[in-house]
């Protein structure tokens, strides 16, 4: 078993094992007087130099753990929703736009205020589905396992989050739309020959959502190596440094 792996699955014991050697030297310093010469000062000074090395190792794990909670509880599901949320929005103004041309094509001075309360109705239940759309990818995201699929249970997986999403949008439409100038027939068929364009656009999502992923867990398993690099050297005794010599980051290593 390698350092790494004994970490991943013993840092709490480490950790525990650290915190005994902190109370005994602590307990050892409190037993040790002005008074005392000789050799029982220089062990005094070495059970101090010993007790500043246990915590300062542990306040820079501390650190760490502190870094990779951030990445993995906010940063990775932050980055993920901006990309979805801009990708959504563009989606939601084609829609829209879509909507809108062929309510101008039949629109007359007749119709011209029902026009108006039709285009209303009709951004808003858009908006509405988006909005649900938004939740379901952000529920999919919670689960957050892309980097652990295959390119082909990638692909099935976003097979899958794609028919979801274009039920919902199909609800929004086919279900619950009604107007007296534009039938409904010819906005299905408008919006259906539009479907690969809003399919690449939705899978996109799910693309970069999958890098975002890889590069953020990549980001912490770095921070991860580092606290290795901290505990083996406080167990070998070697300086503990600021340096990361040994790690082979697979992204900028260069520390926010």
């Amino acid at each position: 078993m390698t350092l790494w792996d004994f970490l991943d699955h013993n840092i709490w014991y480490v950790l525990a094992f650290m915190f005994i050697t902190l109370i005994a030297i602590t307990f050892l310093l409190i037993k040790l007087r002005p008074s005392d010469i000789g050799p029982l000062k220089f062990q005094k000074k070495q059970a101090e130099e010993i007790a500043d090395r246990y915590l300062r190792s542990v306040e820079k794990i501390r650190e760490l753990q502190r870094r990779i909670s951030v990445i993995e509880e906010v940063e990775t599901m932050r980055d993920q929703m901006r990309v979805a949320d801009n990708i959504l929005d563009d989606f939601l103004r084609r829609a829209k736009q879509v909507h809108l041309e062929l309510m101008n094509q039949r629109v007359t001075d007749d119709t011209y205020k029902q026009y108006v309360e039709e285009l209303n109705t009709y951004s808003l239940r858009i908006e509405l589905a988006t909005e649900d759309i938004k939740r379901e990818i952000r529920r999919s995201f919670r689960e957050n396992h892309f980097t652990e699929k295959t390119p082909s249970e990638f692909s099935a997986y976003v097979s899958e989050r794609l028919k979801i999403l274009f039920r919902i949008v199909e609800d929004a439409i086919d279900y619950r739309y009604f107007s007296n100038i534009l039938p409904i027939e010819l906005l299905r068929e408008t919006n259906r020959q539009k479907t690969p364009e809003y399919r690449e656009s939705l899978e996109s999502i799910y693309t970069q959502a999958k890098e975002i992923s890889i590069a953020k867990k990549c980001e912490a398993q770095f921070y991860y190596e580092k606290i290795a690099l901290i505990v083996s050297r406080y167990l070998s005794r070697e300086p503990l440094g600021e340096d990361l010599n040994g790690l082979d980051g697979c992204f900028d290593t260069k520390e926010r």
